[in-house]
């Protein structure tokens, strides 16, 4: 082989590592951008509702679209909304593989219920011109006599915050630097994930981890717009454990027990990666864990209203995909495989740069 044989192939192949690399760095798919906005929703659904009503049910939380445990400087809330949820996550910044993102949660017709001391208010993140306020004793001999029940009824409440996302695994880290799983935002084969490490981290001693990725043939539908087929499904599994939420040490205001082997599933479009379908009530993702939403409930009532009154699986009564501003390429007909971005079809242009080298030059003949 000649010196400049050598040579050329030398730069294809550094050229091969640097994209290697580069593939592992912008792991993320190739439409997360600074700007980038991607927005779901809980929606009320006023036949659903009277679906419930009929079957005799009163309590506010069946009739909820997300009930919320919230710890805002330091208070820890339950949040049970009546009306719409809908949640903004926002790319702020992309720096040195990681992204800033930027959540805004929109609860209307709340709730809000906490414990406090007495003669003490709670920091407030609602509208307090829309809100009338309740003050009651525990009536629970393990609650403090100094403490009083909080009830707040408001219009509309805000919740926001910031956290960072690691974009080579998808990772997700609050602001002081805590682990809290794999991003609910998108999923892509691409990503380098560690399948030791759980995928979602629960409040007390529950995670669940990846257990297979798969898709179905059928499509799905969502307010942003029908997806599939197909439709990616992303299987997770739990070992079990107990999820507990308590006010301030003092009061365990939810626990629930999840069983060994439990599973839960997440919808994602192939084509993009961007998740389109969170699993109704089975668990909170990390993005909203990471800027103190300890645990939550989400339940879509006119998908719940589709799947339980129409048997309509077409959709589910999880948090939907509401709207985005990504610029997705052209969907195109395909078998169920990783995305592909550009980085990744000048790696393989480059395979077939460097094996027409060898086939022209003979591999064979060297000396």
């Amino acid at each position: 082989m000649k010196p400049n044989t050598y040579h050329l192939l030398g730069v294809t192949m550094i050229f091969l590592l640097i994209l290697t690399g580069m593939e592992a760095v912008t792991a993320a798919p190739y439409w997360v951008k600074p700007g980038v906005y991607i927005e779901y929703i809980a929606e009320r659904y006023d036949p659903y509702i009277q679906y419930l009503n009929g079957k005799g049910y009163v309590s506010n939380i069946s009739k909820a679209t997300s009930v919320i445990f919230y710890e805002y400087n330091g208070t820890v809330f339950r949040i049970l909304t009546l009306n719409d949820t809908k949640i903004r996550f926002r790319v702020l910044e992309i720096s040195n593989n990681l992204a800033t993102i930027g959540v805004r949660i929109e609860l209307n017709n709340v709730s809000i219920l906490t414990l406090v001391k007495k003669n003490t208010t709670p920091p407030k993140f609602w509208d307090v011109g829309t809100s009338d306020v309740i003050i009651e004793p525990p009536h629970d001999p393990s609650i403090p006599e100094d403490m009083v029940w909080y009830k707040i009824f408001t219009k509309r409440a805000v919740i926001t915050g910031v956290y960072k996302l690691r974009l080579n695994d998808s990772a997700v880290f609050d602001l002081n630097g805590k682990f809290y799983g794999h991003t609910g935002l998108w999923y892509q084969a691409t990503e380098d994930w560690n399948p030791s490490l759980p995928f979602i981290v629960e409040p007390g001693n529950v995670s669940y981890y990846i257990q297979k990725t798969g898709s179905w043939k059928r499509s799905f539908w969502t307010p942003y717009g029908t997806f599939g087929p197909p439709v990616g499904v992303l299987n997770l599994e739990s070992k079990g454990g107990t999820i507990e939420v308590s006010i301030g040490r003092i009061f365990k205001i939810f626990e629930r027990t999840v069983s060994p082997n439990s599973t839960s599933t997440v919808l994602f479009d192939p084509n993009s990666g961007i998740i389109i379908g969170h699993s109704p009530t089975e668990f909170t993702f990390p993005d909203l864990q990471a800027i103190g939403v300890i645990f939550g409930f989400f339940n879509d009532q006119r998908g719940a209203y589709l799947n339980q009154v129409k048997r309509d699986y077409s959709t589910w009564s999880g948090l939907l995909l509401y709207g985005t501003n990504a610029k997705f390429q052209k969907v195109q007909k395909i078998t169920f495989s990783k995305v592909q971005t550009p980085l990744s079809y000048t790696f393989w242009v480059s395979l077939v740069l460097l094996g027409s080298i060898v086939a022209a030059r003979g591999w064979g003949k060297i000396k």
